[in-house]
């Protein structure tokens, strides 16, 4: 489990130096992608790294390692764990919506209202193909 979690991070921290090395290439006429770019690579290789360092110090720690070898395998976490991810989705779109109607009918930016609109929508049918994907499995 924690090699796992190891390779993980090392492919958290290989994609955002590759998206860091992209964005350094973008030319400055493409406008602000290559800084967006930027923000994105940083923040995988700043996940990465906190994963790797917590691995590191797991692994360093038989106790430590075998604690959380069983905590990642206990029933009840596993359970809080799918309700914190579903209560976040259900944040996120309802979230997206009101700020789609802000700014679509409050600020007129009809360009963002639709453009987050449409990752809602995007959210549910994602949500939709893969509840019946797990309905069939289990």
């Amino acid at each position: 489990m924690i090699d796992r979690i190891k390779k993980k991070a090392l492919i958290f921290l290989c994609c955002g130096a590759l998206l860091q090395i992209a964005a350094a290439f973008i030319p400055e006429s493409a406008g602000s992608v290559g800084e967006y770019l930027s923000v994105i690579a940083s923040g995988l290789m700043l996940v990465g790294a906190v994963r790797l360092i917590r691995t590191i110090r797991i692994s360093r720690d038989p106790d430590a390692a075998e604690e959380y070898e069983s905590f990642a395998t206990d029933e009840r976490l596993r359970f809080i764990v799918e309700r914190a991810r579903s209560l976040t989705m259900i944040i996120s779109v309802t979230g997206e919506l009101a700020v789609s109607l802000i700014a679509s009918l409050i600020f007129g930016n009809k360009l963002i209202g639709n453009t987050l609109s449409y990752v809602a929508c995007a959210q549910c049918v994602i949500y939709t193909v893969a509840y019946r994907i797990m309905e069939k499995k289990y």
